[in-house]
């Protein structure tokens, strides 16, 4: 099992939820936000393998480097989110 999804869904959904206005809140960029597709992605019931989500993410021309990046920009976004919140 993906750590990052295990640990996406250890959050209780109110906790999901801000973390999803705060990486809206970091960026100020309503629509194309790829990382608030694999938030979504991850969150969902069905788990996903890493070629699976590149292929939705990146559907035209798969990057698994891109998605790589992807996945490091959410970890330091939900680092940053639970350290703001334990304060």
């Amino acid at each position: 099992m993906d750590d990052l999804r295990l640990t996406l869904q250890t959050l209780p959904p109110d906790d999901r939820r801000d973390l999803g206005q705060f990486i809206q809140w970091q960026r100020r960029k309503a629509t194309g936000r790829q990382d608030l597709r694999l938030l979504e992605l991850l969150l969902s019931p069905k788990e996903y393998r890493s070629e699976e989500l590149i292929k939705k993410l990146y559907p035209a021309e798969p990057n698994p480097v891109a998605y790589y990046a992807l996945r490091k920009r959410l970890l330091r976004y939900l680092t940053d989110f639970l350290l703001l919140r334990q304060r």
